[in-house]
Protein backbone atom coordinates (compact mmCIF):
# COMPACT_ATOMS: atom_id res chain seq x y z
CA UNK A 1 0.00 0.00 0.00
CA UNK A 2 0.80 3.81 -0.03
CA UNK A 3 1.74 4.60 3.42
CA UNK A 4 1.20 8.72 4.41
CA UNK A 5 1.74 9.27 8.39
CA UNK A 6 3.59 11.26 10.76
CA UNK A 7 6.93 8.93 10.17
CA UNK A 8 7.33 9.73 6.84
CA UNK A 9 7.53 13.36 6.87
CA UNK A 10 7.23 16.26 4.46
CA UNK A 11 9.52 17.29 1.28
CA UNK A 12 9.89 19.74 -1.41
CA UNK A 13 10.65 20.52 -5.24
CA UNK A 14 11.01 23.33 -7.71
CA UNK A 15 6.60 22.91 -8.33
CA UNK A 16 5.65 22.72 -4.82
CA UNK A 17 7.47 24.17 -1.87
CA UNK A 18 6.66 21.13 0.64
CA UNK A 19 4.55 18.53 0.64
CA UNK A 20 3.48 15.03 3.17
CA UNK A 21 5.68 12.44 1.50
CA UNK A 22 4.71 8.67 0.56
CA UNK A 23 6.32 5.14 -0.25
CA UNK A 24 5.11 2.50 -1.48
CA UNK A 25 5.59 -0.96 1.04
CA UNK A 26 4.55 -3.78 1.59
CA UNK A 27 2.12 -4.88 4.62
CA UNK A 28 -0.17 -7.78 6.28
CA UNK A 29 -2.73 -5.67 6.59
CA UNK A 30 -4.39 -6.47 2.97
CA UNK A 31 -5.64 -9.52 2.69
CA UNK A 32 -7.13 -11.57 -0.34
CA UNK A 33 -8.17 -15.19 -0.04
CA UNK A 34 -9.24 -17.10 -2.93
CA UNK A 35 -10.37 -20.87 -2.46
CA UNK A 36 -12.27 -22.81 -5.44
CA UNK A 37 -13.23 -26.58 -6.22
CA UNK A 38 -13.03 -27.03 -10.35
CA UNK A 39 -14.95 -30.38 -12.14
CA UNK A 40 -14.94 -31.26 -15.43
CA UNK A 41 -16.53 -34.02 -17.25
CA UNK A 42 -16.45 -35.61 -20.48
CA UNK A 43 -18.67 -38.00 -22.40
CA UNK A 44 -18.41 -39.67 -25.59
CA UNK A 45 -22.02 -41.33 -27.12
CA UNK A 46 -20.96 -43.60 -30.09
CA UNK A 47 -18.56 -42.04 -32.82
CA UNK A 48 -20.28 -38.68 -33.78
CA UNK A 49 -20.84 -37.30 -30.37
CA UNK A 50 -19.35 -35.77 -27.71
CA UNK A 51 -20.53 -33.93 -24.47
CA UNK A 52 -19.12 -32.32 -21.67
CA UNK A 53 -19.52 -30.17 -18.55
CA UNK A 54 -17.36 -27.69 -16.03
CA UNK A 55 -18.10 -26.56 -13.27
CA UNK A 56 -16.37 -24.11 -10.53
CA UNK A 57 -17.58 -23.34 -7.31
CA UNK A 58 -15.17 -20.16 -5.87
CA UNK A 59 -14.53 -17.46 -3.53
CA UNK A 60 -12.97 -14.48 -3.32
CA UNK A 61 -12.97 -12.73 -0.13
CA UNK A 62 -10.72 -10.05 1.49
CA UNK A 63 -10.60 -6.07 2.39
CA UNK A 64 -9.26 -4.54 -0.81
CA UNK A 65 -9.92 -5.31 -4.60
CA UNK A 66 -6.27 -4.90 -5.61
CA UNK A 67 -6.73 -4.14 -9.05
CA UNK A 68 -9.52 -3.06 -11.61
CA UNK A 69 -10.16 -3.49 -15.49
CA UNK A 70 -8.55 -0.10 -16.32
CA UNK A 71 -5.43 0.10 -14.44
CA UNK A 72 -4.61 -3.54 -13.42
CA UNK A 73 -2.89 -3.63 -10.00
CA UNK A 74 -3.93 -0.72 -7.63
CA UNK A 75 -2.40 0.28 -4.08
CA UNK A 76 -4.20 -0.05 -1.43
CA UNK A 77 -4.99 3.27 0.43
CA UNK A 78 -5.09 1.76 4.40
CA UNK A 79 -2.10 3.61 5.66
CA UNK A 80 -3.05 6.60 3.23
CA UNK A 81 -3.37 9.34 6.77
CA UNK A 82 -4.54 6.60 8.74
CA UNK A 83 -5.86 8.89 11.26
CA UNK A 84 -8.21 9.72 9.30
CA UNK A 85 -10.08 6.42 8.36
CA UNK A 86 -10.92 3.39 10.57
CA UNK A 87 -10.72 -0.33 9.00
CA UNK A 88 -14.12 -1.43 9.68
CA UNK A 89 -16.12 1.29 7.54
CA UNK A 90 -12.83 2.20 5.15
CA UNK A 91 -12.13 -1.08 3.96
CA UNK A 92 -14.49 -4.01 5.66
CA UNK A 93 -13.58 -7.29 4.71
CA UNK A 94 -16.25 -9.40 2.30
CA UNK A 95 -16.37 -10.61 -0.99
CA UNK A 96 -14.65 -8.33 -3.41
CA UNK A 97 -16.09 -7.31 -6.46
CA UNK A 98 -14.55 -10.26 -8.60
CA UNK A 99 -15.91 -12.74 -6.22
CA UNK A 100 -17.87 -15.41 -8.57
CA UNK A 101 -19.31 -18.09 -6.59
CA UNK A 102 -20.52 -20.44 -9.48
CA UNK A 103 -19.26 -20.97 -13.10
CA UNK A 104 -20.76 -23.35 -15.27
CA UNK A 105 -20.46 -24.52 -19.13
CA UNK A 106 -22.44 -27.04 -20.56
CA UNK A 107 -20.98 -28.47 -24.12
CA UNK A 108 -21.72 -30.61 -27.07
CA UNK A 109 -20.26 -31.51 -30.57
CA UNK A 110 -22.10 -33.49 -32.89
CA UNK A 111 -20.29 -34.63 -36.23
CA UNK A 112 -22.53 -34.43 -39.31
CA UNK A 113 -21.61 -37.45 -42.21
CA UNK A 114 -20.13 -36.06 -45.23
CA UNK A 115 -19.55 -39.28 -47.20
CA UNK A 116 -15.50 -38.12 -47.56
CA UNK A 117 -12.67 -38.87 -46.18
CA UNK A 118 -11.30 -35.14 -46.45
CA UNK A 119 -13.92 -33.07 -45.59
CA UNK A 120 -15.32 -33.23 -42.11
CA UNK A 121 -18.52 -31.23 -40.46
CA UNK A 122 -19.37 -30.59 -37.11
CA UNK A 123 -21.80 -28.49 -34.83
CA UNK A 124 -21.30 -27.53 -31.31
CA UNK A 125 -23.41 -25.91 -28.82
CA UNK A 126 -22.25 -24.22 -25.49
CA UNK A 127 -24.37 -23.11 -22.65
CA UNK A 128 -22.86 -20.76 -20.21
CA UNK A 129 -23.99 -20.03 -16.83
CA UNK A 130 -22.28 -17.68 -14.34
CA UNK A 131 -22.89 -15.88 -11.15
CA UNK A 132 -23.64 -11.59 -10.62
CA UNK A 133 -21.25 -10.04 -8.67
CA UNK A 134 -20.98 -8.13 -5.27
CA UNK A 135 -21.49 -4.36 -4.76
CA UNK A 136 -21.87 -2.60 -2.26
CA UNK A 137 -22.91 0.96 -0.58
CA UNK A 138 -19.79 2.85 -0.65
CA UNK A 139 -19.66 7.04 -0.86
CA UNK A 140 -16.79 9.92 0.09
CA UNK A 141 -17.81 11.33 3.52
CA UNK A 142 -16.72 14.55 4.87
CA UNK A 143 -13.87 14.76 7.46
CA UNK A 144 -15.51 18.24 9.52
CA UNK A 145 -18.92 19.79 10.19
CA UNK A 146 -21.03 21.96 8.74
CA UNK A 147 -18.75 24.98 10.52
CA UNK A 148 -15.68 23.54 9.41
CA UNK A 149 -14.37 21.73 12.21
CA UNK A 150 -12.06 19.05 11.72
CA UNK A 151 -13.22 15.80 13.33
CA UNK A 152 -9.39 14.46 13.73
CA UNK A 153 -7.07 16.77 15.11
CA UNK A 154 -4.11 17.47 11.83
CA UNK A 155 -1.01 15.86 13.41
CA UNK A 156 1.34 17.79 11.54
CA UNK A 157 0.45 17.59 7.61
CA UNK A 158 0.77 19.67 4.93
CA UNK A 159 -2.00 19.30 3.16
CA UNK A 160 -5.07 16.32 5.53
CA UNK A 161 -7.42 14.49 3.85
CA UNK A 162 -10.93 16.62 3.92
CA UNK A 163 -13.00 13.27 2.91
CA UNK A 164 -12.48 9.81 3.32
CA UNK A 165 -14.47 6.45 1.53
CA UNK A 166 -17.28 4.95 3.67
CA UNK A 167 -18.72 1.73 3.53
CA UNK A 168 -22.72 1.88 4.70
CA UNK A 169 -23.60 -1.55 3.63
CA UNK A 170 -21.53 -4.78 3.69
CA UNK A 171 -18.82 -4.39 1.29
CA UNK A 172 -20.72 -7.43 -0.90
CA UNK A 173 -24.33 -6.16 -0.18
CA UNK A 174 -25.59 -6.19 -3.84
CA UNK A 175 -24.99 -8.35 -6.52
CA UNK A 176 -25.09 -8.26 -10.25
CA UNK A 177 -27.98 -10.33 -12.12
CA UNK A 178 -26.63 -13.97 -13.05
CA UNK A 179 -25.50 -14.44 -16.52
CA UNK A 180 -26.83 -16.95 -19.07
CA UNK A 181 -25.66 -17.32 -22.78
CA UNK A 182 -26.03 -19.90 -25.60
CA UNK A 183 -23.84 -19.94 -28.23
CA UNK A 184 -23.58 -21.93 -31.45
CA UNK A 185 -20.87 -23.01 -33.88
CA UNK A 186 -20.80 -24.35 -37.29
CA UNK A 187 -17.20 -26.02 -38.16
CA UNK A 188 -16.17 -27.56 -41.84
CA UNK A 189 -12.85 -28.40 -42.61
CA UNK A 190 -11.48 -29.60 -45.94
CA UNK A 191 -7.96 -31.63 -46.32
CA UNK A 192 -6.12 -30.49 -49.63
CA UNK A 193 -3.87 -33.92 -50.07
CA UNK A 194 -2.75 -37.08 -49.01
CA UNK A 195 -0.38 -37.19 -45.86
CA UNK A 196 0.22 -35.65 -42.57
CA UNK A 197 1.37 -32.20 -43.69
CA UNK A 198 -1.50 -31.62 -46.50
CA UNK A 199 -3.18 -28.13 -46.58
CA UNK A 200 -6.59 -27.73 -44.65
CA UNK A 201 -8.87 -25.29 -45.51
CA UNK A 202 -11.48 -24.26 -42.75
CA UNK A 203 -14.75 -22.16 -42.58
CA UNK A 204 -16.57 -21.23 -38.90
CA UNK A 205 -19.60 -19.99 -38.31
CA UNK A 206 -20.63 -19.03 -34.63
CA UNK A 207 -23.59 -17.43 -33.57
CA UNK A 208 -22.91 -15.66 -29.85
CA UNK A 209 -26.38 -15.71 -27.73
CA UNK A 210 -28.38 -17.24 -29.94
CA UNK A 211 -31.48 -16.38 -27.65
CA UNK A 212 -30.75 -13.03 -27.38
CA UNK A 213 -30.99 -13.39 -23.71
CA UNK A 214 -30.16 -10.24 -21.32
CA UNK A 215 -29.13 -9.83 -17.77
CA UNK A 216 -27.37 -6.46 -16.30
CA UNK A 217 -24.41 -8.92 -14.61
CA UNK A 218 -21.51 -6.55 -15.95
CA UNK A 219 -20.50 -4.53 -13.05
CA UNK A 220 -16.17 -3.77 -14.29
CA UNK A 221 -15.29 -0.31 -14.86
CA UNK A 222 -18.44 1.67 -13.40
CA UNK A 223 -21.08 -0.48 -15.85
CA UNK A 224 -23.59 -0.55 -12.97
CA UNK A 225 -24.22 2.70 -10.82
CA UNK A 226 -23.12 2.73 -7.46
CA UNK A 227 -23.83 6.24 -6.67
CA UNK A 228 -24.40 6.96 -3.32
CA UNK A 229 -25.39 10.77 -1.93
CA UNK A 230 -24.19 12.19 1.28
CA UNK A 231 -22.89 15.96 2.32
CA UNK A 232 -19.61 15.35 0.75
CA UNK A 233 -21.54 15.15 -2.98
CA UNK A 234 -25.11 16.80 -2.09
CA UNK A 235 -24.81 19.42 1.20
CA UNK A 236 -27.80 20.82 0.65
CA UNK A 237 -30.04 17.60 1.61
CA UNK A 238 -28.14 15.45 3.50
CA UNK A 239 -26.01 16.41 7.05
CA UNK A 240 -22.71 15.64 8.14
CA UNK A 241 -21.86 12.74 10.62
CA UNK A 242 -18.84 12.31 12.54
CA UNK A 243 -17.60 8.80 11.45
CA UNK A 244 -15.67 8.30 14.40
CA UNK A 245 -18.62 8.57 17.10
CA UNK A 246 -22.07 8.54 15.30
CA UNK A 247 -23.44 5.70 12.98
CA UNK A 248 -25.28 7.11 9.60
CA UNK A 249 -28.88 7.14 8.90
CA UNK A 250 -30.27 6.45 5.61
CA UNK A 251 -32.27 9.01 4.68
CA UNK A 252 -30.69 11.85 6.63
CA UNK A 253 -26.76 11.19 6.33
CA UNK A 254 -26.64 9.55 3.03
CA UNK A 255 -28.67 7.67 0.49
CA UNK A 256 -28.64 5.08 -2.38
CA UNK A 257 -29.04 7.24 -5.82
CA UNK A 258 -31.81 7.26 -8.01
CA UNK A 259 -30.28 4.94 -10.34
CA UNK A 260 -28.24 2.79 -8.06
CA UNK A 261 -27.91 -0.78 -9.42
CA UNK A 262 -29.10 0.11 -12.72
CA UNK A 263 -26.84 -0.45 -15.81
CA UNK A 264 -25.66 2.46 -17.16
CA UNK A 265 -24.66 1.24 -20.72
CA UNK A 266 -24.87 -1.21 -23.02
CA UNK A 267 -21.61 -2.97 -21.88
CA UNK A 268 -23.33 -3.68 -18.55
CA UNK A 269 -25.82 -6.57 -20.34
CA UNK A 270 -24.74 -9.99 -21.62
CA UNK A 271 -23.35 -9.80 -25.20
CA UNK A 272 -26.09 -9.64 -27.55
CA UNK A 273 -26.97 -11.85 -30.36
CA UNK A 274 -23.67 -12.04 -32.56
CA UNK A 275 -22.48 -13.90 -35.74
CA UNK A 276 -19.45 -14.25 -36.09
CA UNK A 277 -17.34 -15.89 -39.42
CA UNK A 278 -13.79 -17.03 -40.40
CA UNK A 279 -11.90 -19.05 -43.16
CA UNK A 280 -8.41 -19.72 -43.31
CA UNK A 281 -5.49 -22.32 -44.45
CA UNK A 282 -3.85 -24.42 -41.77
CA UNK A 283 -0.25 -26.06 -42.85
Amino acid sequence: PVRTDPTTGQGSHDFVNVFDLSYIENTNLVTRRYTALTAQGTYRVGTRVNLGASYTLSRLRGNDDGEDTNSGPLTATFLYYPEYSEPSWDHPEGDLSADQRHNARLWGTIAIPTGSTADQVSISLVEQMQSGTPYGAVAEIALSDADGNPFVQNPGYITPPQTTPYYFTARDAFHTAAMYRTDLSLNYTRRMGPGAHALELFGRFQVFNIFNQFQAFNITAGQINTTVLTAANDPDDFQVFNPFTETPVEGVNWEKGSKFGQPVSSTAYTLPRTFQFSVGVRF
